[in-house]
């Protein structure tokens, strides 16, 4: 797997040796390290040994130090360097030892950084420090990306640093005191320029590297924030196929985050549409459009996925279903829930939004679909079922689960219709064309203007997945 399992503590040797070792002293005795003893001149006065020099040597380093703090939190680049060459000593290496699980200080580097001061950090690098470079958390690369992810350090900057450190032997596949690789520091950023950076120098292993405690892969991250340019890049390098049905720690496999993620966002946009059918609040109904076009993305993620062969059929860890009930994490049944949460049909589409009599012909289902408005989650159970989902328990026992939610009835019955008949089921190539037309949608991260597109009502619905 090469360096892509690497620990935090090991390949000290990657350390850059300094050009100009300057710093060393300065960050060695501000953390209390004990350093190697070597041969020094010392002064002398025509009477022999100059009297007072150590305690005198150690005042003048006190000053020093205080002056580079000082420096540094009044982002003095020219005092900074002046500072850095008033030091001499062997290696930048030393500076490894100060990381310890017990005694964590920032070292001027890091300190830098948590100020956001990139420029004095580039003084730092041109001095000779490595790229490497041990912090409280891990190494320099996971404080520069926490750093950037807490707005402190600002997206342009730290991409130029990041490239910068690539470029100069940066180990990008060593794990922070978190187990957190800076590739999924990078997913949780968002930023697919930081991540074509970082796996342009990484291990492709080192995609299976997961954090504690949750147990989260790069691809999970990504899934999790619906960032389909992300999943899209990520995709394209897994080192092996069946990667995409990878679990977590509690057994869930990116399809299964995607679909939990729009429960979760599902569950704010009712509560916004509540609050909005008693205020009538215009902001709030903008609001509410946006964290749908958020669902919209979470559906070609979810989409993206399935294309890549993410199992439909797979069960959590945590959620095998039994004889008498069904599993609660399975996929289908959380598209299931997903039609019996929504409360925004009326928001979003307004009245008269019931699949018209126009749509019956191309309703593969016998049962009667006038009563059903057009949802994004009764599409994605659609999605589901063609790409292979097949509900294991009886019809009987989906429609106990499902009981008191009206919406999700008539789908549990058109789904059952569906794969009981498959062999009378529309062709391949009738589904094949939809699914080339939504990739396309979703390739140019238009999904969510569907009902923009100047068709048919009938080809809208096509295209949306409102029948199969």
């Amino acid at each position: 797997m090469g360096q892509a399992m690497s620990c935090l503590h090991e390949n000290e040797d990657s350390l850059l040796q300094s050009r100009n070792a300057s710093l060393t002293r300065y960050i060695c005795q501000q953390n209390k390290i004990e350093i190697p003893s070597h041969t020094e001149s010392v002064p002398r006065t025509s009477g022999g040994l100059k009297k007072n020099s150590h305690k005198d040597h150690a005042m003048e380093e006190k000053s020093s130090q205080s002056n580079l703090v000082k420096a540094i939190e009044d982002n003095d680049i020219d005092a900074v360097l002046n500072l850095i060459k008033n030091y001499s000593l062997d290696s930048w290496g030393h500076v490894s030892s100060y990381v310890t699980n017990n005694y964590k200080i920032h070292n001027p580097v890091e300190s830098a950084c948590n100020l956001g001061y990139t420029k004095i950090i580039q003084v730092f690098f041109d001095n000779g420090c490595s790229a490497n470079l041990p912090t409280s958390s891990g190494r320099l690369i996971h404080t520069v990306l926490k750093n950037i992810q807490a707005h402190k350090i600002n997206l342009d900057d730290g991409c130029k640093l990041i490239s910068f450190m690539c470029r100069h032997n940066c180990n990008v596949n060593i794990k922070d005191i978190h187990h957190k690789t800076p590739l999924l520091y990078a997913c949780e950023i968002g930023d697919k320029k930081i991540l074509e950076i970082l796996m342009s120098v990484s291990d492709p292993d080192i995609l299976k590297c997961k954090d504690l405690p949750n147990g989260f892969t790069p691809l999970h991250m990504s899934v999790m924030k619906n960032d389909l340019e992300c999943v899209t890049f990520i995709l394209k390098h897994l080192p092996e196929r069946s990667f995409i049905n990878i679990q977590d720690n509690r057994g869930r496999t990116p399809l299964h985050l995607s679909l939990i993620s729009m429960c979760k966002t599902l569950q704010y946009m009712n509560e916004i549409a509540f609050q909005s059918s008693k205020s009538n609040d215009e902001t709030q109904k903008e609001q509410l459009k946006k964290l749908q076009h958020i669902q919209e993305n979470s559906i070609a993620v979810t989409e993206l996925l399935l294309l890549h062969g993410s199992d439909p059929n797979s069960c959590s860890a945590r959620a095998q279903p039994t004889i008498q009930s069904i599993g609660k994490d399975m996929p289908l049944y959380l598209a299931m829930t997903l039609v019996a949460m929504d409360q925004t049909a009326d928001f979003l589409y307004g009245d008269g939004t019931k699949t018209t009599n126009a749509l019956q012909p191309f309703l593969f289902s016998s049962v009667p679909n006038n009563n059903l408005k057009p949802s994004s989650y009764s599409s994605l159970v659609r999605l589901l079922i063609l790409f292979g989902a097949i509900p294991k328990e009886s019809r009987e026992l989906w429609l106990a689960a499902f009981q008191e939610e009206s919406s999700v009835i008539p789908l549990i019955e058109e789904v059952f219709s569906y794969v009981e008949n498959k062999e009378s089921s529309p062709k391949k190539l009738f589904q094949l064309c939809k699914q080339v037309i939504r990739h396309q949608l979703t390739k140019s991260y238009n999904l969510h203007k569907i009902d923009q597109l100047p068709l048919p009502t009938s080809m809208q619905a096509y295209i949306r997945f409102q029948f199969l």
